[in-house]
């Protein structure tokens, strides 16, 4: 098998990692994922794994449908969560703008996998670089078309990784980035 991921399984991790030393004084994290999705279903896990290292909390809030976005997300605040993360996957991806907008209403800090989701609002986002995997899944597409077989090319995982800020939804939000981060940050919106 071929193929270029996007997924990695340290991500859910140092995203959680990032969104503590941004507000530490975060106890319970909501992360939402799609259960119809057995690999979002299967990164709570990982979440989870990676909140009790940190000492933290972390709740799955299960978003099925497109249609149940605003709803569940406005009800995080009554579920007394500190903070949000998101398990990528495709409904987010295709929703992006409309999970940004309902988070904000929330006045949640959340941290989002991908720069895309800070160009649209997000507070600070850590994930692949999209256009490195892109650019190597073209690779793979050359050699096949030069005559390689699809199954002699390895599976690669994402080894760019980028990490976004942005300084408007944090002043929005009343959050000062460390500088730290911002030292760290590929990219900061202002």
């Amino acid at each position: 098998m071929t193929g270029v991921t996007f997924l990695h399984p340290q991500l859910d991790g140092k995203r959680l990692e990032i969104l503590k030393e941004v507000v530490p004084s975060i106890r319970r994290v909501g992360v939402l994922l799609n259960p119809a999705s057995a690999t979002e279903a299967a990164n709570i896990a990982r979440w989870e794994a990676a909140a009790k290292k940190l000492n933290l909390d972390v709740q799955p809030v299960e978003i099925r449908l497109q249609s149940d976005i605003d709803r569940v997300i406005s009800e995080v605040p009554q579920q007394k969560m500190d903070a949000l993360g998101l398990v990528a996957g495709t409904m987010f991806v295709a929703n992006r703008k409309q999970i940004v907008a309902a988070i904000a209403k929330t006045g949640l800090p959340a941290i989002y996998g991908s720069s895309d989701d800070t160009d649209v609002g997000g507070l600070i986002s850590y994930g692949p670089n999209v256009s490195d995997g892109f650019q190597r899944a073209a690779g793979h597409v050359d050699k096949i078309l030069k005559g390689a077989k699809p199954a002699d090319i390895p599976f690669e995982q994402p080894t760019k990784f980028e990490l976004a800020v942005n300084l408007k939804t944090a002043r929005a939000l009343q959050i000062t980035i460390p500088p730290s981060i911002l030292l760290r940050a590929d990219e900061v919106i202002e």
